[in-house]
């Protein structure tokens, strides 16, 4: 029997048990076949109906006189049928009840687990948001970067990928729209080098934000640069694309953008901002890449232009116009809003014998050239209201080692605490061992530390409360206004004491009048 022809029966069964008789469906069914067959046999010949006769008396011969011959033959014929009616009048048996009730209960059994199985997917499963966030399909038509790759404090050590048009990668990695570095490494370099990942923990460490590293085709040979160096363009644009698709998608504002680029990734930087339109937050550049970008238009370069703000760190910028692979691998030339040359700006002191530079640049970069992103990490942990790394405003390094650039009168500092309001050329002196930073004992601190707030307040508090009491007291003995003695304090020695000339007038009076 098929199920809905059980679920039929159920349903019959139940009604007649609660509306009375009924005519059963078997004996309906067994009624109407036997009409049908006797109108056929009365068109067909008297042959074919006494054959079709006898084989339907035969076919409708009770199923019992067939299991036992024995029985047969020894006891009676059975009973004729009894009349529908009659037959019908019986209620509907205990087992039909029961089966009616089983198959409610198990249509709600597997309602219930249905429920109960859909509750602990949407409540326990790690990736549910997948299924809840629409997915479009990644835009895969990336120029030349290969990866994404995305960390945060929920993140902070297992990169997590990110894909250009994916909302389901962003619903995977639980994105939200904070402050979001972008990291684009230099010439031979990958977006898990060791100082990415440096610079990674630094700012995780420092803040609670988004860092994805940029992991572009930027070669494996030194021979590489010509073809290298034309890729550039196209990694910005790429870039771009993904932070135009957090801004649409993530809702992340363009003010919390920050793109950090080293060498030839500093000028991808700046095409990122191009392709930006010069909105988003900030940009910088470390040591950006000279070969070949001496000198161009600031279309084809990084610019100050590319960002709300661009700051610049130059530790390796030289150039010479014979022998460009022997001279510094960084621009020579002021390209951002803030630009700072430490120690000059062309060889650091670090990367000498004797010095930690060449243990702390890492990768394959030259020690001068990779100084820029070891100091930028460090600046990281510093506070502004410290004078580490802080850079004075000058025309020349030569005028900064006379000593004839004085402090500025809004402090400016190298790397994590630039100020953006703050524009210009600007020096600074930096140690050969690590770390790296030194204090400037001659300037003011471009903020003031919580101990020192908490000092500034409560001596405004003292002086406040010295001043209002100077003044009762002064009232009191000049003016001759009660108002000590209106508070309860008249008489007390340590408020007002009488004055020795005041004395001498009363004895003087007493002595009159004697």
């Amino acid at each position: 029997m098929s199920e809905e022809g059980a679920e039929e029966q159920c349903s019959s069964e139940c009604a007649s048990s609660a509306t009375g008789p009924t005519l059963p469906a078997t004996t309906a069914t067994s009624t109407a076949t036997a009409a049908t067959s006797a109108a056929v046999a009365t068109s067909l010949s008297t042959a074919e109906s006494t054959s079709a006769i006898s084989t339907s008396s035969t076919a409708t011969e009770p199923s019992s006189s067939t299991a036992s011959p024995a029985s047969a033959r020894t006891s009676p014929s059975p009973p004729a049928s009894p009349p529908a009616s009659t037959a019908s009048s019986s209620p509907p048996s205990l087992d039909s009840e029961m089966a009616c009730g089983s198959w409610m209960w198990s249509y709600k059994a597997l309602a219930a687990t249905l429920l109960s199985l859909l509750f602990a997917i949407l409540a326990f499963h790690p990736n549910i948001h997948r299924l809840l966030v629409r997915s479009e399909n990644a835009d895969d038509s990336l120029n030349f970067v290969r990866n994404f790759h995305f960390w945060s404090r929920r993140f902070p050590t297992e990169a997590q990928y990110l894909r250009v048009g994916s909302r389901g990668s962003l619903a995977s990695v639980q994105f939200y729209p904070r402050k979001t570095y972008f990291i684009i490494h230099g010439f031979l370099g990958s977006g898990v080098d060791n100082w990415i990942i440096a610079m990674k923990d630094a700012l995780l460490r420092r803040e609670d934000c988004n860092v994805i590293a940029v992991t572009w085709s930027a070669g494996t040979l030194t021979a590489e640069y010509y073809v290298i160096k034309p890729r550039v363009s196209k990694v910005g644009e790429d870039v771009g694309r993904m932070v135009k698709f957090l801004i649409e998608a993530g809702g992340l504002p363009r003010s919390k953008v920050h793109v950090i680029g080293h060498s030839l990734g500093a000028h991808a930087a700046g095409f990122t901002g191009k392709e930006l339109n010069g909105t988003l937050g900030r940009i910088t550049g470390l040591d950006p890449a000279g070969h070949m970008f001496h000198g161009v238009d600031e279309e084809w370069r990084l610019h100050k232009t590319d960002a709300q703000f661009v700051d610049v760190i130059h530790t390796h910028g030289c150039y010479t116009p014979i022998g460009q692979w022997n001279d510094c691998f960084g621009i020579d030339e002021n390209i951002g809003d803030a630009d700072f040359w430490p120690n000059g700006g062309e060889r650091q002191p670090s990367c000498l014998e004797g010095g930690d530079g060449p243990a702390s640049v890492k990768d394959g970069s030259s020690c001068d050239h990779g100084m820029a992103y070891v100091l930028f990490t460090e600046s990281i942990q510093y506070k502004p209201s410290t004078t580490y790394f802080l850079a004075r405003h000058c025309s020349t390094w030569k005028y900064y080692v006379q000593g004839l650039c004085p402090c500025s009168s809004t402090a400016q500092y190298m790397g994590y605490n630039a100020n953006p309001r703050t524009h210009g050329t600007f020096y600074l002196n930096t140690s050969i061992t690590s770390p790296f930073a030194r204090l400037d004992p001659e300037c003011s601190a471009g903020a003031y530390s919580s101990l020192q707030l908490t000092g500034v307040v409560i001596l405004a508090v003292m002086l406040v409360m010295a001043l209002i009491v100077a003044t009762l007291v002064v009232s009191q003995m000049y003016l001759g206004v009660p108002i000590l003695a209106a508070m309860g304090l008249e008489g007390r020695s340590w408020l007002v004491r009488s004055s020795s000339r005041t004395e001498i007038a009363a004895s003087s009076e007493t002595y009159l009048v004697t």
